[in-house]
């Protein structure tokens, strides 16, 4: 009976060998692939497009558009502007159809902000005391483009700019 007692849990120890081995080589089996080849395509460059192609792209494009009612982001930019490179984090907040505000700031300092409508476009400067109000046709002239609030709004967004 002292022998029973000593036995007992040496056959627990085996029983739980005996499970977790068989566990560990599935784990181990199922875990390693095969390394897949790399198929390299040898018409680069080569891009045909046809008229079915672009019409269907462009319908995928309107059905999977980003749609929002409000947008509430923090994005990180680097710009290049007079050939240097600047990174600084803009917060953008968006009402859909109705109103864009934007705050740029570098290492937790407000530098400028944004804040766009309809029918005005405010900027303030914070670093040279500066500040801007006035709408759409001035901003157009300055960046010598059509530009309207819709189309700013897909921009910054990332949907198609019609």
């Amino acid at each position: 009976m002292n022998n029973y007692i000593y036995r007992y849990p040496l056959i627990r120890n085996l029983q739980r060998q005996l499970l977790i081995a068989p566990l560990l080589f599935i784990f181990l089996f199922t875990s390693c692939k095969n390394q897949q080849k790399i198929v390299l395509n040898k018409d680069k460059g080569k891009c045909i497009l046809d008229f079915k192609n672009a019409r269907t792209l462009t319908t995928n494009l309107k059905t999977n558009e980003f749609r929002f009612e409000r947008l509430n982001a923090k994005l990180s930019v680097e710009a290049l502007i007079d050939s240097s490179s600047n990174s600084f984090t803009v917060t953008l907040r968006m009402k859909k159809d109705s109103i864009i505000w934007m705050s740029i700031s570098k290492l937790g300092i407000e530098g400028a902000r944004v804040l766009i409508t309809k029918d005005s476009v405010r900027f303030i400067n914070r670093v040279e005391n500066k500040y801007f109000k006035g709408d759409f046709t001035y901003v157009s002239k300055l960046l010598n483009t059509e530009l309207d609030y819709e189309m700013l709004q897909s921009l910054l967004i990332g949907n198609s700019v019609e």
